[in-house]
């Protein structure tokens, strides 16, 4: 059967454009807040919800050289993880950095069982 190729491109454009829709209406929101901290959790919140995510995150590069997570928005239920998320060392994130420089994102799946937040975080970054 052959395939509809206006018909994919179509489906990326509307996920793209639904995608951008939810990043405006968060940024829209967010930019209410009276500060930039309360922006960002607000942000961080309304992104988590539209994509149905357990967590969303900020990290930033330290001066020691690794990465610290700096904001965190969590689920109902689903425990933080930000004090666990310090000083990550900078192999860990740094297929995130390559991949958020060429336009990509980073998705990562729960492992069951796995209780070490870094033992995860290295799984996702291979």
């Amino acid at each position: 059967m052959p395939v509809d190729r206006n018909r994919g491109q179509h489906s990326g454009m509307k996920s793209v454009q639904n995608l951008e829709a939810v990043i405006n209406e968060g940024l829209r929101v967010a930019l209410l807040e009276k500060t930039p901290d309360q922006s960002l959790e607000v942000l961080l919140e309304h992104l988590g919800k539209a994509l149905k995510g357990e967590r969303t995150y900020i990290f930033e590069r330290n001066e020691a050289g690794g990465d610290d997570n700096t904001y965190e928005w969590t689920a109902e239920g689903v425990e933080p993880e930000k004090e666990n998320l310090q000083n990550v060392p900078p192999q860990v994130c740094a297929n995130w950095y390559r991949n958020f420089s060429i336009g990509r994102h980073i998705v990562g799946q729960r492992i069951e069982g796995d209780t070490n937040s870094k033992l995860f975080f290295r799984h996702l970054s291979h």
